[in-house]
This record gives C-alpha cells, sequence and structure tokens, in this order.
C-alpha cells in the first residue's frame, strides 16, 4: 500500500513540475520572438550592467517593490543567498512555521532590487524561475518532513 502511495506521489509531482514548466517558462524559452527579444534586451541589460543602474532607481520598479514575492516566500532561505539579500536569510532560519516566509514575502523585493542590475523584465523571469523550483522543492520536503515528524 505504502509503495502505491509513493509511486502516486511521485508521478503527481511530475506532472505538475511538467504543467508549471509549460506554463511559466516554456514560452519564455522557446518562443522564437521572445527570444529575439530576449537578445535584444541582453544588449540593454548589458548597457544597465556597464553603468551600474540599480534595478530600484528604473521607471516601474516601485509596482515590484511593493508587490508580494512569492519565490521568498516558498524558499526564503535559498532565494535570500541566490539574490544577495542576506537579511532574508536570517528571517528563514527562524523555526516559526509561517511567519518568516511571509515576512520575507513582504520585504525581498526591497532587499532584493537595490544589489539587482539588470532590467525589470529579466528580474521579473527569474522571480518565476524561483516560484518553479520553490513549488518543487515544497513538494518533496513537506511528505519527508511529514513522514519524519509525524510518523515516526
Amino acid at each position: 500500500m505504502l509503495i502505491i502511495v509513493l509511486v502516486a506521489w511521485v508521478i503527481f509531482v511530475l506532472l505538475l513540475i511538467i504543467y508549471l514548466f509549460k506554463k511559466y517558462l516554456y514560452n519564455d524559452l522557446f518562443n522564437n520572438e521572445l527570444r529575439q527579444a530576449r537578445q535584444i534586451q541582453t544588449k540593454k541589460e548589458l548597457d544597465y550592467y556597464n553603468k551600474r543602474i540599480p534595478a530600484n532607481t528604473i521607471i516601474g520598479s516601485d509596482k515590484i517593490i511593493n508587490s508580494f514575492n512569492w519565490a521568498a516566500f516558498l524558499i526564503p532561505v535559498l532565494w535570500g543567498l541566490l539574490n544577495g539579500a542576506y537579511k532574508i536569510c536570517l528571517v528563514g532560519l527562524i523555526p516559526i512555521p509561517i511567519i518568516p516566509n511571509v515576512v520575507a514575502g513582504i520585504f525581498a523585493n526591497r532587499l532584493a532590487l537595490p544589489k539587482y542590475y539588470k532590467t525589470l523584465e529579466t528580474y521579473n523571469f527569474e522571480q518565476k524561475v524561483f516560484v518553479v523550483i520553490g513549488i518543487i522543492i515544497n513538494l518533496i520536503l513537506i511528505p519527508l518532513a511529514w513522514e519524519t515528524i509525524v510518523l515516526r
């Protein structure tokens, strides 16, 4: 019985990974028009990077700064390490169940955008990738934690 449940869970996780990839990342990665736009955007990013303009000073960044960051909510420690927002890493280590994740989601963009030197479109795309990774990591870790804490 346990083997059937594990096989069903693995199939569910794989189907969800395929669905999330198709919904959030497939068009961004494999659409020719978007690929050409990304090549133009890469040239713009090089200009931004060479000028070292922080992303929080770009027009339109206020909307992103005041929005909730789901990637930081799902994986605060990993997100903080990879985006240079080390205060989020410290918040993510607090052993209270959901409060650190909410705090990380609220303050993540305010801490990361001053250190980010690419365009806002690239930032949004990277956050989509982090959300997919966060969902996958949580789908793997939650059953392991359930087995470790509850079943033993």
